[in-house]
């Protein structure tokens, strides 16, 4: 063990008189220290040395040398400490900036984000961007369909046309519902939607323009122009809707040729394909002729009349539906189409006292049917002379030759439009039937072509209708809605993308049946233009419309009824008819939850030197009254 131990020291002051003797004291009592340590301890070690009690309460000397190395220790763990939180902060934010986490301070009044979205980078020519860097940053609105116009909040360019947006999954049916009130834009939006699908390869089809508000677009397109009047224009054959009776034909001759060839189940196939079109064909023309009886004779059509009609046209159209073949059928290339009968070959059939309308009837034939006196005979006169009266009526009167001649079938062009403008607003009857007479004959024709493509027959072709003054067939009443009802429910099915154009949604349903409800509530959009308090009412059963929306369509007519109590003028005294102020400002919902998309229709130079939009050209053209040039 050693001999020398640390001396404690009470910390003498070196110039004190008695500090060699304190020394010379401690040495003393300091018998093991050497002599060399006792006479030269430096007297400037107190300096370094500090007395002073630890946590224990014992006496403890610690060198001046010791708390600097610990006071260093300490600033290097504070040090390394800091680095390391600075290090774990940088990288959570990069961490934040790359998965697009939250920003700010937490706590209260910190104005932490729980999600900040990363705006998509693009990149473009310096004529392109110019004037946009370094504020660009795309929308989060769908980039598919057609160009349409601005959001009116952001003013991000607005895509939409129901049928990419079907394809896309946005919506559950390619069908889209306009509704807004008179010279808002409806015709205006519809036409700017069916220009970007005839683009992608679309057939445009309008069975019934009554303004027209297409034809100037529908020339340019090099489609066709079928003006209905009621003499000498376009006519419609109600027996034989859509030449479906020729394509079912077409399919039955395809079927034997195959079956000919050896290939027993793909002819079994082609054969059920022909009977199905067949009776469809039949059930088709039975709608649409029940319609034009309605509209005819201002009263519904009795069951028993309705199965007349199907055993008859079933007993005229048989004989063409197993016709043989006039030549080869592969590819279409044969004319096997024969001529089909007409309401007058109908009339003289009941006329004639038919075996299928006495069975139909459930009616005994007697023995003598030439005797007008029999009982049987006169029952089945009873039963039939108001049917034969109907039908006579729409053969003559005051529908013309519209349905008495039959219709040229032609194979649709790029885009078609049957025009009805020379019809007459007044004569709403007749409009109607023509517009019932229009869309089942399309509709059917489009069904036809499709049940051809199915079986290899014909070239597969996409097609887009519009039904534009739907009002004018709804607000008939009777059963004229269940018709168009049963004529627009099988798009899908088809592969039709359908646009409906609509004042009010009382249009539809004014029948309060349930049936015609679906119309609305089968579309698979609804847009929706300026329109009144009452209307956003009836909407509420439709769609949810947030305060906003609300409001927002509500402005839309009302700035538009303002700007036409004050018309501007020009210098010969004529209102300069500019659009309303609402005119091209929709909102559309494409869920009945979710909040719609406002946007702004946009015409193009092009779009805007047709002029096929403008439905009060005729005004434009023509000087006011003197009445009005006074006031």
């Amino acid at each position: 063990m050693s001999r020398h131990r640390t001396p404690t020291i009470a910390a003498p002051c070196a110039a004190s008189p008695n500090a060699t003797s304190s020394n010379a004291a401690a040495a003393d009592a300091e018998p093991d220290a050497p002599p060399a340590a006792r006479r030269h301890w430096p007297v400037n070690l107190t300096s370094r040395i500090q007395v002073r009690r630890d946590r224990a309460g014992q006496l403890k000397a610690t060198t001046m040398t010791q708390q600097r190395q610990t006071r260093l220790q300490r600033r290097d763990a504070h040090a390394a400490a800091r680095a390391e939180l600075t290090r774990t902060r940088r990288a959570r934010r990069a961490d934040a900036r790359q998965s697009g986490g939250g920003r700010g301070m937490r706590g209260r009044g910190g104005g932490r984000a729980p999600f900040m979205p990363v705006p998509k980078r693009w990149r473009g020519s310096t004529r392109q961007v110019c004037g946009l860097y370094p504020w660009g940053a795309p929308g989060q609105l769908p980039r598919v369909g057609t160009p349409i116009g601005f959001h009116q909040d952001s003013g991000e360019t607005f895509y939409f046309d129901h049928i990419n947006w079907f394809d896309a999954g946005f919506l559950s049916n390619p069908s889209v519902l306009i509704l807004a009130r008179p010279g808002l834009g409806k015709s205006t939006l519809a036409n700017k939607i069916v220009l970007g699908l005839n683009a992608q390869g679309y057939i445009v089809l309008i069975p019934g323009d009554t303004k027209p508000d297409y034809t100037a677009a529908v020339l340019k397109l090099g489609g066709e122009i079928r003006a209905v009047k009621r003499s000498g224009g376009w006519a419609f054959n109600p027996c034989d809707p859509g030449g479906m009776i020729d394509a079912a034909r077409r399919i039955r001759l395809a079927a034997d040729a195959t079956r000919e060839a050896g290939h027993h189940g793909q002819a079994e196939q082609f054969g059920l394909a022909a009977e199905e079109l067949f009776a469809e064909a039949i059930a088709r023309a039975v709608t649409v002729l029940a319609g034009l009886l309605e509209l005819s004779r201002k009263a519904p059509v009795a069951d028993y009349e309705e199965s007349v009609l199907a055993a008859a046209l079933r007993h005229l159209h048989t004989p063409a539906f197993h016709a043989p073949a006039a030549g080869p059928v592969a590819g279409g290339g044969a004319a096997v189409s024969s001529p089909a009968p007409v309401i007058a070959d109908l009339i003289s059939l009941i006329r004639d006292r038919n075996p299928v309308v006495w069975q139909e009837l459930e009616l005994e034939r007697p023995t003598d049917t030439d005797d007008p006196s029999a009982p049987e005979i006169a029952e089945y006169e009873q039963l039939v002379r108001p049917l034969r009266r109907s039908l006579r009526g729409l053969i003559g009167g005051r529908f013309g030759d519209v349905f008495a001649r039959p219709t040229t079938r032609q194979p649709f062009p790029c885009a078609m439009d049957i025009d009805t403008s020379s019809i007459k607003a007044g004569d709403s009857r007749f409009l109607a039937a023509v517009l019932l007479a229009a869309w089942g004959d399309t509709y059917a024709q489009v069904e036809a072509d499709q049940a051809l493509a199915d079986v290899g027959l014909a070239e597969r072709r996409l097609y887009c209708l519009i039904l534009d003054e739907l009002w004018r067939v709804m607000g008939l009443g009777g059963s004229l809605p269940e018709r168009v009802n049963e004529l627009t429910r099988l798009n899908r099915t088809q592969g039709i993308g359908q646009i409906m154009i609509s004042h009010s949604v009382l249009d539809i349903s004014a029948t309060s049946n349930a049936t015609t409800d679906g119309i609305a509530e089968r579309a698979g959009a609804i847009i929706i233009g300026g329109t009144t308090k009452k209307e956003i009412q009836r909407l509420d059963d439709i769609v949810t419309l947030t305060w906003a929306e609300r409001r927002r369509l509500r402005r839309w007519w009302s700035i538009s009824q303002a700007a036409m109590k004050t018309p501007q003028r020009d210098a010969q005294g004529r209102a300069i008819r500019t659009p309303p102020p609402g005119a091209g400002k929709f909102l559309i919902k494409a869920s009945s939850e979710e909040p719609g998309i406002p946007f702004d229709v946009v015409l193009t130079s092009v779009e805007r030197a047709w002029g096929g939009q403008q439905t009060s050209a005729r005004f434009d053209r023509e000087p006011h009254t003197r009445k009005e040039k006074a006031a």
